[in-house]
């Protein structure tokens, strides 16, 4: 029985890999994430081209950036091991270089960063008597985009726009390998190729009353349209009862994203920052365009609450950094029973935690997201553990 589950799960582990697909689009960078992702109303780094470019303004020096991480992710099925994913990436790099103009600050800014990371590696092989079957997928890349901004300040309102350019995904691979003792085998792989093309338009706000006590922060994803392109690869090599066969085809949809809001809170009391975000996605608007049919995606929405706190301790010309955060994880997906039948929607939850060290012209920062969560996946208990490390390097000019 209890293989037989395992075979069952190993032929929708890319359904299951799909459900994991992190839908919430949020900015980068080490310190934001140490602060449980609340960074809409601060935004004063190189990655407030990702979170909110109105805060780029507050730059006022060149800046040069870039971030890498480790993810990590372990699963159990009923309290058996499932599964265990692990990967490090590059996730952002930017370049920002303020102008003043006398009256104002104006900046422009230019970075490369995942839209949504992806990964997914997963096994299985079952012996018997009469037959062998081997069955793995592996799912690595990202969705990736390249984001020119520019942004300026007037008395106490900084305004800034950011143009998301989708032009890469990730690849896929689905091997299955069957051997029986009658020779009958069959040896069947599949390649995707994930291409995207849009343009996503994100306008930002940032309000700061005299005496800098208060920012207030907001931020709106316009709607856009992107082309979804999926180049399939399947190669099949069988003897007996199985023939050989070789087909490439292209599967193209256009996805119809939603208007996203943003909004956020800082508070400063000298070296003590707290801030708070509240992000609605409206993934229930989300449509599919395909074959000349127009349809919903049936997701549920994904808002998204993060609150955050900094504290730095100065001593003399070097600056350390303790962060600590929060974040709720809203899935795209709900808890179903044993037939399929869906429940209340999954939503997990992190802590996070930051350090790092700041100097007069080098900032390197270090944050570590954790949370267990857990699911009902067709009536079988889910248990997931997540661990996302990052770590950022920005060099600013004298």
């Amino acid at each position: 029985m209890k293989k037989a589950l395992l075979l069952t799960l190993a032929i929708v582990s890319l359904t299951a890999f799909a459900q994991e697909m992190n839908f919430n689009l949020m900015g980068s960078g080490a310190r934001a994430l140490g602060m449980g992702g609340a960074f809409i109303a601060m935004s004063d780094d190189a990655s407030a081209i990702t979170w909110n470019p109105a805060g780029l303004t507050q730059l006022i020096k060149p800046e040069v950036g870039i971030m890498g991480g480790f993810k990590m992710e372990t699963a159990t099925l009923n309290g058996d091991e499932w599964y265990s994913n692990s990967h490090s990436t590059i996730d952002f790099a930017s370049l920002v270089m303020p102008i003043s103009t006398g009256f104002s600050n104006l900046v422009l800014a230019a970075a490369y960063h995942n839209m949504i990371d992806v990964y997914w590696d997963y096994s299985y092989a079952d012996t018997s008597i009469d037959s062998i079957t081997i069955i793995s997928s592996k799912v690595s890349g990202a969705y990736s985009a390249i984001t020119p901004a520019i942004a300026i300040d007037l008395p106490m309102i900084a305004m800034g726009v950011a143009t998301d350019i989708w032009f890469k995904g990730p690849t896929s691979e689905y091997k299955y390998y069957y051997e029986a003792s009658d020779t009958n085998t069959w040896d069947y792989t599949r390649t995707k190729n994930y291409e995207v093309m849009g343009v996503g338009v994100v306008l930002g706000g940032l309000i700061t009353p005299p005496g800098g006590f208060i920012k207030i922060g907001a931020t709106m994803r316009l709607p856009f349209q992107m082309k979804y392109n999926t180049e399939y690869n399947v190669h099949a090599i069988g003897t007996g009862m199985y023939t050989n066969f070789d087909t490439t085809y292209v599967d193209s949809a256009i996805l119809h994203w939603p208007m996203m809001l943003g909004f956020g809170v800082a508070l400063n009391f000298s070296s003590l920052t707290f801030s708070i975000d509240y992000e609605m996605r409206k993934y229930s608007n989300m449509e599919v365009e395909q074959n000349g049919t127009t349809y919903n995606n049936d997701l549920p929405d994904c808002n998204q609450f993060r609150v955050g706190l900094e504290y730095l301790l100065s001593l003399g010309p070097i600056v350390i950094p303790f962060r600590i955060g929060f974040m709720t994880d809203p899935r795209t997906y709900f808890n179903t029973d044993s037939f399929g039948n869906e429940g209340d929607q999954v939503i997990g939850k992190y802590i996070t935690f930051g350090t790092g060290l700041l100097l007069p012209n080098i900032n390197f920062d270090f944050s570590m997201q954790i949370g267990p969560s857990s699911y009902t996946y067709y009536g079988d208990d889910v248990t997931q553990s997540n661990v996302n490390v990052l770590a950022s390097f920005v060099f600013r000019g004298m």
